[in-house]
Order: structure tokens, then C-alpha cells, then sequence
């Protein structure tokens, strides 16, 4: 007589097998996607520092150059400048010609830093997909000191 509880032992566990076999090759699909997804973010993270760094060289040139015009103003105004002087040794910006040292100091720069990558990955719920901790805490760190400080009140 052929014992039946063998035969349905069997039929469990290739189903078990196969339940499990399922759950892996989606748990493994869903960890390539979030690779896939962190490299994704990371080089668009890297693309928008780049940028930020452009722009902070900038508003730092233009700076030097207002200060350079405020110093040529004050100087020529007959106030004591040398505090100032001092800070701006050995940096020699472009050449204002003469005249615009006044119309330099109207530009004002804003550094403003570009959040949309990383506004776009806090939204999606998707900033866990960026695995190592401690980049993650310094992406945090910089942004949202970026936002508290770069914010006009």
C-alpha cells in the first residue's frame, strides 16, 4: 500500500520550495533596482555639488571684486582702510577700470544651492536606497545646513 502522507510531504515541499525560490529572485530583483536607483542618485547628487561649486567660485570672485572696489572707494574717500588691505593680501582680481569700482559693489550673489536631486529623493522616500550611513548623515548634514543658511528670512 502506497502511504500517502509521503507523497503529500513531497508535493509541500516543492511548493514551499518554490514559494521560497520566488521571494528570493524578488528580493535579489528589488536589490539590483535599488542599486541601480542609489548610483542613479549619487551621480546626480555629484552633478549638482559640481554645479554648487561653479557657483560658490563665482560669488567668491565677485565678492573679492566687490571688496576690491570698496577698498579703491574708501581709499579714495580718505578712510583707513588697512583692516581691510590686510584681508585681501595677495589676492589680485580682475581689473576694474576706473570708475566701476561703484557700480561693483551694487551686484550682490546669493549663493543658493541646487536642492532638486536631493528634494526629489526625500520626497520619493527612496533616501534609504543610499546604504552607507555615514554619506548618507553627511548628504543631510550639507543640505540642510545649505537650507537653514542660504535662506533668506
Amino acid at each position: 500500500m502506497d502511504k500517502p502522507w509521503i507523497r503529500w510531504l513531497g508535493e509541500f515541499l516543492a511548493i514551499l520550495l518554490g514559494i521560497l525560490g520566488a521571494f528570493a529572485v524578488d528580493e535579489y530583483r528589488e536589490n539590483q533596482r535599488d542599486r541601480i536607483l542609489a548610483t542613479e542618485y549619487l551621480s546626480d547628487l555629484q552633478s549638482d555639488l559640481e554645479f554648487d561649486l561653479r557657483n560658490l567660485d563665482y560669488i567668491t570672485g565677485r565678492t573679492l571684486i566687490e571688496l576690491h572696489s570698496a577698498d579703491y572707494l574708501l581709499n579714495e574717500a580718505g578712510v583707513d582702510i588697512s583692516g581691510l588691505s590686510n584681508k585681501l593680501e595677495g589676492y589680485e582680481p580682475p581689473k576694474v577700470k576706473d570708475g566701476l569700482q561703484l557700480a561693483e559693489l551694487g551686484e550682490f550673489s546669493w549663493f543658493s544651492p541646487n536642492t532638486s536631486t536631493y528634494t526629489g529623493i526625500i520626497s520619493s522616500g527612496h533616501f534609504h536606497v543610499i546604504s552607507d550611513r555615514p554619506l548618507r548623515r553627511a548628504i543631510t548634514a550639507y543640505y540642510e545646513g545649505c537650507l537653514l543658511y542660504t535662506s533668506p528670512s
